[in-house]
């Protein structure tokens, strides 16, 4: 949950910073050159106080982002994750300008209220109504609308990535040290022979939904393959409180509490496994009909090919050696050595091991000292 507040306060912080800017644009844009007797909508018998303007337009930036950013938080409920992009981002724009005017005309009141000492319903109507101020209402719904949609587009590419393709970070590759897990759902073939292909992507989607716990763990989806997902971490996240560990039991834990739901909708409950491997991949922008950001080399083919294992062996969750010897694991999981295991294509046999999480009350039960990595 620490987590998740963090990221809440870093989008909130962005949210403030990108208003209090639009709304300094605004002012620079609508009457920075412009000769206007208006110092205030409530005033035409000064001259135009540009000063007073960006400080009302800093404050007002500084109430709507913080406001936009406590809203966003109600919108991570889970049914809204479930829309199409179209609609949720018409959804968010109409939601946001509704409660922005709202507030705007309880802000026009209490001007009236502390200016006037009374309050007019019928020149207060004019007032809001007025062409006047319609205008920074239509650009407040065009700004929010652009917010909205590049909100939801980055969230397509993946956090931070595009920034990344706007600003060409890797159109020449580059070599980067990650971690990378291959997610895959157990007995696929025959849960899409039982289902038929609609209530399985039904059921993919509603597993893949879950997903979103991974947050938590500074996971990164890098792809979506069929039955199989791709997450990704700079090293220093990913071994950081052994989050890429973390990530696959708390994704594993969300799917075992809605067990029951499963059972009625799909008659069964999805259990998946998970590989993961350590190393250097090169990272570069690929396709031009469709761009998108793609890793290659042999750290992620060597992590697929260890998540297959998992059938063989019987494990829920297998690392390689490297991973292994990064991690500082605690007595919540359970390391244990599963040998030198050949993989299809490499020429050396790589160590394997498979992790669990710890389930024994430690102060009571001694595990044998060769459980525990």
């Amino acid at each position: 949950m620490k987590v998740l507040y963090q990221k809440q306060f870093k989008l909130t912080a962005k949210l403030i910073l990108f208003w209090v800017f639009a709304a300094n644009l605004y002012i620079v844009v609508r009457y920075i050159g412009h000769v206007s007797p208006l110092n205030n909508p409530f005033d035409q018998s000064a001259v135009l106080n540009y000063t007073m303007f960006f400080k009302l337009a800093t404050l007002g930036g500084l109430f709507i982002g913080l406001l936009h950013g406590l809203l966003e938080a109600g919108f991570e409920n889970h049914r809204f994750r479930r829309m199409s992009y179209g609609k949720l981002i018409l959804l968010k724009s109409i939601f946001y300008v509704f409660i922005f005017i709202l507030s705007f005309a309880a802000i026009t009141i209490l001007n009236f209220i502390i200016t006037l000492g009374t309050f007019d319903f019928k020149v207060w109507s004019e007032k809001i109504f007025s062409s006047r101020l319609m205008v920074p209402v239509v650009y407040m719904s065009v700004v929010t609308f652009l917010i909205n949609f590049i909100r939801q587009v980055s969230l397509k590419f993946g956090p931070g990535n595009l920034w990344k393709m706007l600003t060409g970070t890797f159109y020449r590759p580059k070599e980067e040290n990650r971690i990378f897990m291959f997610l895959d759902l157990k007995s696929s073939t025959s849960i899409a022979e039982k289902l038929g292909h609609v209530r399985y992507s039904r059921l993919l989607q509603d597993c893949f939904s879950e997903l979103y716990v991974v947050a938590q763990n500074d996971a990164e989806v890098y792809q979506y393959v069929g039955d199989e997902v791709v997450l990704s971490w700079p090293i220093a996240k990913g071994l950081k409180d052994n989050n890429c560990i973390k990530a696959y039991f708390n994704f594993t834990k969300g799917l075992a509490s809605k067990g029951t739901y499963y059972q009625t909708e799909y008659g069964t409950e999805p259990a998946f496994k998970a590989g993961l491997n350590v190393g250097k991949v090169t990272v570069a922008e690929v396709g031009e009909i469709k761009r998108e950001i793609a890793f290659h080399g042999d750290t992620l083919n060597t992590a697929s090919r260890i998540q297959h294992l998992c059938r063989e062996m019987d494990k829920k969750l297998l690392i390689s050696e490297g991973l292994a010897n990064m991690l500082h694991f605690s007595q919540d999981f359970i390391v244990r050595p599963i040998g030198k295991i050949p993989l299809r294509g490499k020429v050396e046999d790589i160590m394997v091991f498979s992790v669990e999480e710890n389930k024994l009350d430690l102060s009571s039960e001694k595990l044998a000292p060769e459980t525990i990595f």
